[in-house]
């Protein structure tokens, strides 16, 4: 995104921060897959004055996606 780049669908394992539950209790973090996309933001002269991320959890989907591939490769 510094030199100009736009990036689409990029994906990408992160670690998430510990949540406290109903009770009160901290959980630990849990592992998530991400899909970024990410552009700079111009003035008006054409220079890169900054950018925008978005950042959508997808693991869900991941996991649904790997467990579909699982269970046609047990069926073959």
């Amino acid at each position: 995104v510094r030199h100009g780049d736009t990036v689409v669908g990029e994906l990408v394992d992160v670690q998430r921060r510990g949540v406290v539950d109903a009770s009160g209790a901290v959980q630990p973090g849990s592992r998530a897959r991400m899909s970024l996309a990410a552009a700079p933001v111009r003035d008006a002269a054409g220079a890169i004055v900054g950018g925008v991320v978005t950042a959508v959890d997808v693991t869900e989907l991941h996991r649904l996606a790997e467990g579909e591939r699982a269970a046609r490769l047990d069926a073959e």
